[in-house]
């Protein structure tokens, strides 16, 4: 397998019903063999969803061998939800300028997350880390991400059941390196029984515009 890369998921429909269960239990086979990162980004109305993880070197050919990560989550996606479909994201993302860093965790309480987390602040990012437990089921850890000084994000993650810590020294700016191939460990992981999920866009008008706001890496 090659190094990690960046896919935005594309497809979201409201009238389309997503399985899942289905999608947890595939998640969970994959954590198995390798870890994931998804995340999503919200820039003004619009939010978009990405996942990170290793893949085959003929991915950007659409070709993938036999056993890629990446054509198994797409093969994956399209089982949960037929018009879901993986776009490679080559530059990455752009980087910003946020002014709160928080490193999360779930609870015991927890519930799954998606982009409504995000819908308090104008400009923000959520990513988490999903992997195998050191002896059995699975592990996360997550970085939130905030353009708002004035905010108070561990409220808006308590209410989902997930806990926060402001980062001592904030990242001033947040792009490529946390979502590709040189994203580092952080120290909350936590195992979970949380079912694995991956971080999908609340559905607005905005959504439907070209993601070229949030992709490249061209605004530092």
């Amino acid at each position: 397998m090659s190094r990690r890369s960046l896919w935005r998921i594309d497809g979201f429909e409201a009238a389309v019903p997503m399985d899942s269960e289905k999608l947890a239990a595939g998640l969970r086979l994959h954590l198995q063999h390798a870890p994931l990162t998804t995340t999503v980004v919200q820039v003004g109305d619009i939010q978009r969803s990405y996942v990170a993880l290793a893949g085959c070197g003929s991915c950007m050919r659409g070709t993938c061998e036999p056993g890629c990560y990446v054509a198994l989550l797409r093969r994956l996606l399209h089982a949960v939800a037929p018009s879901l479909t993986l776009a490679s994201v080559a530059r990455g993302l752009r980087a910003r300028r946020y002014s709160t860093l928080l490193a999360c965790w779930p609870g015991e309480d927890a519930v799954a997350l998606d982009g409504a987390v995000l819908a308090t602040w104008p400009e923000a990012r959520l990513t988490l880390h999903w992997s195998r437990a050191p002896h059995e089921g699975v592990a996360v850890r997550g970085l939130l991400a905030i353009a708002d000084a004035d905010a108070a994000p561990r409220a808006v993650l308590r209410e989902m059941g997930w806990r926060g810590a402001v980062l001592a020294r904030p990242l001033r700016t947040v792009g490529t390196f946390w979502l590709r191939t040189r994203m580092r460990p952080l120290l909350w992981q936590r195992p979970t029984l949380l079912a694995p999920h991956l971080l999908f866009p609340v559905l607005s008008s905005g959504n439907e515009r070209p993601a070229a706001r949030l992709e490249g890496a061209r605004d530092r």
